[in-house]
């Protein structure tokens, strides 16, 4: 029998005491045939954005953007033999999260854009901020048998999750829902939106695998999917009890494919991979949409594919401590319903479905070693083509699926570095480069081409240091870590002049971002003591954001805020 405990202790700047307690047993029932593994954690995350009172600007809710998170899983393995094997495993988890760590910003002048809070650093007036919880369940069952020739898996998965939830949207569009329906600027003092999501999940694989030899390797295999959802969502301005959006779509998604690769060693240091995989994905909705911001639509909808998807790989072993490789994979993404928001200013609307898309992937890269193993890197070069990308569309404050109708290509580097200074004292280094831009003009993003995508930053960056000693007889060890994320994009400039986007004179982006971690632990026996701290210097920092304006010309401003400093005296 073993197991383990831990507890953790945290506090936020700005914020209250989180908590999290993890647990976990595992014992065999009859010795080399069965045994089973119970683990269970609980998460209580403490907020740290206040609610104002938006009438009286007085504190009515106090670090609100707290959530509770807990669990349990078990897992048995049944040895039927020494070729034969059945693990089947369930987890159940609960979520609870108020609010969101969402600032808002004034803008003073649009054409030299910046950020000063409406309220406070971390305080942000509004109505109740709402909620959005999420129960999970699922359980699967994986079969294993090892023949002479090759081994055979079965892996059966069931899921099943509830997400309710609740907001009050009236900041960002109470100006646009008086002006759209005539009433009084102010007429409406809340929008109250429900959403309640619901979904079954069901899926089968049988894989046939060659035993692993140097010459010829392979696996075979046959894929089952099928999800039932059920999506309902409510949004009525009040007072005066305009229906915003009543929306229905429950759909159903099943996919059936086959799949196969082989590797073949040309040379014991050199081999060769090709895959396919072939799906048939399939979508069946209902639709029933009405209300002021969305399209009026009742009907049926059903879409079929044939998808085959590739995958090529090389990889040469040039000597012990250097490895070369070169990938070339194609993706697929299927289908999904989506509500159809419409703009009442331009009558420009999203799709009631959001299409398949599809991309190709390069990449080539190197990993090893020199210096004696002192020094080991992995670096890769890559580019990827993706086409007529699903991504998010806003219109007049009003945020959907969609599709972006052209496509984007990227390409950049990455690499991770280990540096063994002396045997007790370790570097670790990472690099990434992106540059990713429209290959044409875009509408429905207001984008035009060349444009760099949005939320996507040039260059991050990471440097960790640690060191190990003893004090008596405990083990000890300290680290300390900087994180570089580069500028990050808002919103597309586009060409208003040409009617491709929304008015903004110049591209706005959300600064660069360095954090600073630190951490020490210590080990004595069975017990072991963590001590940390992250983004030690409490830098102020946004993990993404947008800002854009209405069809009254009014400048939105909105960001999602970086923790502020954690630490941790457990």
């Amino acid at each position: 029998m073993r197991g383990n405990a831990s507890v953790d202790i945290s506090t936020t700047k700005e914020g209250g005491v989180s908590q999290l307690y993890r647990g976990m047993i595992s014992a065999p029932i009859v010795k080399d045939k069965f045994g089973i593994t119970v683990a269970g954690f609980y998460n209580d995350q403490a907020g740290y954005i206040d609610r104002l009172d938006p009438a009286t600007l007085e504190l009515a809710d106090d670090d609100f953007n707290e959530s509770e998170v807990y669990g349990v899983s078990i897992t048995g393995l049944l040895k039927f033999s020494e070729a034969a094997s059945l693990r089947v495993s369930g987890m159940y988890q609960k979520s609870k999260a108020s609010g969101n760590n969402l600032v808002r910003f004034n803008v003073a002048d649009p054409d030299n854009i910046v950020l000063v809070p409406q309220n406070g650093d971390y305080e942000v007036a509004g109505p109740d901020p709402g909620f959005n919880n999420l129960e999970y369940k699922k359980a699967d069952a994986t079969f294993k048998y090892a023949f002479d020739w090759a081994e055979f898996t079965s892996v059966t998965g069931y899921a099943q999750h509830t997400n309710p939830q609740f907001s009050d949207p009236i900041l960002t569009i109470g100006t646009v829902i008086d002006f759209i329906s005539g009433s009084p600027p102010g007429t409406t003092t809340s929008i109250p939106v429900s959403a309640e999501a619901e979904a079954e999940k069901f899926v089968q694989e049988f894989r046939l695998s060659s035993l692993n030899n140097d010459t010829l390797e392979w696996q075979v295999g046959l894929f089952y999917s099928k999800d039932e959802t059920s999506n309902i969502q409510l949004a009525v301005a009040q007072p005066q009890e305009l229906i915003l959006n009543s929306s229905q779509f429950p759909s159903s998604y099943e996919e059936k494919a086959a799949f196969a690769n082989v590797t073949y060693y040309v040379t014991p240091n050199f081999d060769v991979t090709a895959g396919l995989r072939y799906s048939e994905p399939s979508l069946d909705a209902d639709f029933n949409f009405s209300g002021l911001l969305v399209t009026p639509l009742a009907g049926q909808f059903s879409v079929s594919e044939n998808v085959t998807t590739y995958l090529f790989n090389a990889r040469w072993r040039v000597e012990d401590n250097l490895s070369l490789y070169a990938r070339v994979a194609s993706g697929y993404r299927p289908a999904w319903v989506n509500i159809p928001v419409v703009d009442a200013f331009t009558g420009q609307a999203t799709s009631s479905i959001v299409d398949a898309d599809s991309l190709w992937s390069y990449e080539i890269g190197a990993k090893g070693s020199v210096l004696e193993g002192k020094l080991s890197y992995d670096v890769a070069l890559w580019a990827m083509q993706w086409n007529n990308f699903q991504t998010s569309l806003t219109l007049n404050a009003l945020t959907s699926g969609g599709n972006a109708g052209v496509g984007q290509s990227s390409h950049g580097f990455e690499g991770t570095f280990n540096a063994f200074v002396t045997d007790q004292f370790r570097l670790h280094a990472t690099v990434a480069h992106t540059k990713s831009t429209l290959d044409a003009d875009s509408v429905g993003l207001g984008a035009v081409a060349g444009e760099a995508t949005r939320g996507l930053p040039d260059w991050t960056a990471s440097l960790r240091a640690n060191y190990d000693y003893t004090i008596g007889d405990i083990n000890a060890a300290v680290g300390l870590g900087v994180r570089y994320v580069d500028e990050l994009n808002g919103p597309y400039l586009g060409d208003p002049a040409r009617g491709i986007g929304f008015g903004l004179t110049r591209q706005f982006s959300f600064g660069e971002v360095v954090l600073t971690d630190l951490n020490a632990r210590f080990t004595k026996g069975n017990v072991t003591l963590n001590l940390y701290a992250t983004n030690l210097f409490d830098s102020y920092d946004f993990a993404t954001g947008g800002v854009g304006i209405d069809g009254l010309g009014n400048v939105l401003a909105a960001a999602l805020l970086l923790n502020p400093v954690l630490s941790a005296p457990l």
